[in-house]
């Protein structure tokens, strides 16, 4: 009896792996590159020809505003990470409102003391705007520049730091 329901089960995975590829080699993927205003271009989105995407409108553009938001973000992460002078808890409720979910997870167990910057001197600038999705910023800090990822899943979804890279020692 058990080796009839293992047969039966990979009998019914097989038949449905089967379907599935049927149903993709049947489908024409188109890929979407636009021009990012830089010069370069972004590509990787794949869209099934003919099919109906609902939520368009939630693709993010890449505009003046969607670039100031995306330094903003980086500026504010970074002038709250660089106060070593506050209180741990409250230092890192500040950071923490900055950080995408992972991020939070990732930089929760860092003690304010052991972070080398202790002040910002200096406005960001965009160094990689490839993406409409992720944005590497460049914030000056008295150490040297941090690059700070910056992501956002839509165009209705704000800027959320993913990492903030300390500069390289030499």
């Amino acid at each position: 009896m058990i080796l009839i329901k293992r047969v039966s089960a990979g009998l019914t995975a097989s038949l449905a792996a089967v379907a599935l590829v049927g149903c993709a080699h049947a489908t024409e993927v188109a890929e979407d590159s636009h021009a990012n205003g830089n010069g370069s271009s972004r590509s990787g989105h794949h869209y099934i020809v003919g099919a109906e995407y609902p939520d368009q409108d939630k693709y993010p553009t890449w505009n003046a505003s969607d670039k100031a938001a995306a330094l903003d973000r980086a500026e504010a992460v970074m002038k709250d990470f660089t106060k070593p002078t506050k209180e741990k808890d409250a230092w890192w409720a500040q950071v923490r409102s900055h950080l995408s979910a992972q991020a939070q997870t990732d930089y929760q167990g860092v003690d304010p003391d052991n972070v080398p910057a202790t002040k910002v001197t200096g406005e960001g600038k965009i160094i990689d705007d490839s993406s409409a999705y992720l944005v590497w910023v460049e914030v000056p800090t008295d150490i040297g520049p941090y690059e700070v990822l910056v992501s956002r899943a839509d165009a209705e979804d704000s800027w959320h730091v993913e990492r903030m890279t300390p500069p390289e020692n030499d």
